[in-house]
């Protein structure tokens, strides 16, 4: 059980990381499965098997959300900016616009053309970004489209 001594100061590292994060859902769930992997241990010491298992599971989620609200805080301070007409794809991603929540990809006689289409992303309201849609052709920005949240 001596892996087990780990996991409290784990669940300190990860409530003071979790304070920061900017999405409330996730802060709600990962203090959930913070507060329940503390009972868990409880549990965990005496050799409870379930235990165990469920602890491991709240852990798995706990960490994955730290790295979510992570992820978020990095975008927000690298994503800045608005696109022009003629930015390359790599110079978009450096804007308020970043990553696309999804792109269309079109072969026509004229070349490779992309629509990069973005709508809000309710997981990260701290990255407050452009709703809409950008069309390059091959590697420029040639159309921006946006939409009224």
């Amino acid at each position: 059980m001596a892996a087990l001594d780990t996991v409290p100061p784990a669940l300190d590292a990860a409530e003071a990381a979790i304070k920061t994060c900017s999405a409330p859902g996730i802060v709600l769930h990962a203090q959930m499965a913070i507060q329940a992997a503390h009972l868990q241990l409880h549990d965990a010491y005496r050799g409870d098997q379930a235990a165990l298992i469920a602890l491991k599971t709240n852990l798995e989620l706990i960490r994955s959300s730290v790295e979510t609200c992570n992820d978020i805080a990095r975008a927000v301070v690298r994503c800045r900016g608005d696109v022009r007409l003629g930015m390359t794809k790599a110079e978009v991603k450096e804007t308020a616009w970043c990553e696309p929540s999804r792109i269309v990809q079109t072969e026509a006689a004229a070349g490779h053309r992309e629509r990069w289409i973005y709508s809000k992303d309710r997981r990260a309201p701290g990255l407050d970004r452009p709703v809409g849609s950008l069309e390059f052709t091959g590697d420029r920005l040639t159309s921006i489209r946006r939409r009224s949240q």
